[in-house]
Formats: structure tokens, sequence, C-alpha cells
């Protein structure tokens, strides 16, 4: 989805479906770490020996550990609204919208397609997007989550990969992020909620 405010003629975008989502079954270690390293036999297998990585929200975390597992692999390093490790807190996320969002619409196409059509501010709101920003938002803004609704179907085959990064986020893994070597940008915003998978 983000590729397209790239150039296309300057890169080689290699886009993997990560552990659970479409056709990416989900082994039984569907850890980061295991993520990690898939990523550097599909980079062997494609004859690439170092790439920038970008990735975005819950991509972070296999994306770090990559960094770190296989430094000589990674020339430069993009983690977007990264949805990462945390400090612990009391804090918890039990609205009745979210649960039922996760345990119903996010089962089922059809229901995700009516929902993006009837109940998008919650589905936005579920992905990040509070209240009070969603009243501001612009033309294009509301133009590019109608894009991102659209591009998240079908649905239930991405079911297992969130679930699954649901399962790795409430591990509280710590990377050791500060050991990273290659050139990195973090891009995130104070308006953007917790996802509520890592509460």
């Amino acid at each position: 989805w983000g590729v397209r405010y790239l150039d296309a003629r300057e890169f080689r975008f290699i886009s993997p479906s990560r552990f659970g989502y479409l056709r990416a079954p989900l082994p039984e270690d569907g850890t980061p770490a295991a993520q990690a390293d898939a990523y550097a036999c599909l980079l062997d297998a494609l004859h690439v020996k170092k790439a920038a990585i970008v990735t975005y929200s819950a991509g972070a975390l296999s994306s770090a550990e990559f960094a770190l597992r296989h430094p000589d692999r990674v020339s430069a390093l993009v983690l977007i609204i990264p949805d990462t490790w945390k400090p612990p807190s009391d804090e918890h996320s039990e609205l009745m919208q979210e649960s039922y969002i996760t345990k119903v619409v996010l089962r089922s196409d059809f229901i995700m397609w009516l929902f993006s059509k009837f109940g998008k501010s919650a589905m936005i709101s579920f992905f990040g997007v509070p209240q009070d920003v969603q009243a501001n938002l612009s033309s294009q803004d509301k133009e590019s989550i109608d894009e991102l609704m659209k591009n998240l179907l079908p649905v239930s085959q991405r079911y297992d990969g969130m679930t699954n990064d649901g399962k790795n986020n409430l591990g509280k893994l710590r990377l050791d992020l500060e050991n990273i070597t290659a050139p990195t940008l973090i891009i995130d915003a104070e308006d953007v909620a917790t996802f509520p998978g890592s509460k």
C-alpha cells in the first residue's frame, strides 16, 4: 500500500506477507525473530545481499529484529508508526467495540465490508485514529483511509497474522534497539492511539 508514495523507477520492491497474512502460513514459532530469519532466507533466494527496510505498524517488531539479527543485510531501516514494545502499564483497553471488532469483524470479509461502509468511525478508531482527530481529517486523509480499508480485504486471510501480531506485542518483548547499527528513521505522531492488541 505505501509503496505508491515511492518512485518505482528508482527502487526494486520486495513485499513479503508476514506470518499468517494472505497465503503466508503461520508456523508454530511465529515470533518476530523467526520472521526476521525468514526475511533473510527470502533475500538469499532472491540473491539480494542488502536491502533498505521500510515497515509500518506491527511489522516494526520483525523488521527491528531483522536489523539486529542480520545487520549486514540492512542498508537502512525506516519504522513508520511502529507498534512495538512500550513500558508496562496498568491501563487496559477492554472496550466492547474493540472486542467485537477483534472477535467478529476481522474474521468476516462481509462484516468487514459492512463496517467499512457503515461503521467506518469505529474501525478507524480501532486502527489508531482517535475520534477527535477524525473530526479534522482532510479530504486527502479520508481518501487514504478509504483506500486502506479497501486494501484490508480479504480480512479473513489476515486474521491469523493480526492475532499473531497481538500475541507477540502482548509478550512485552523489548528489543535492544540501541544495538541497531543501520541508519534508522522512526516516523510517529502524537495523535496516533495505541493499537488495542498491544495493551
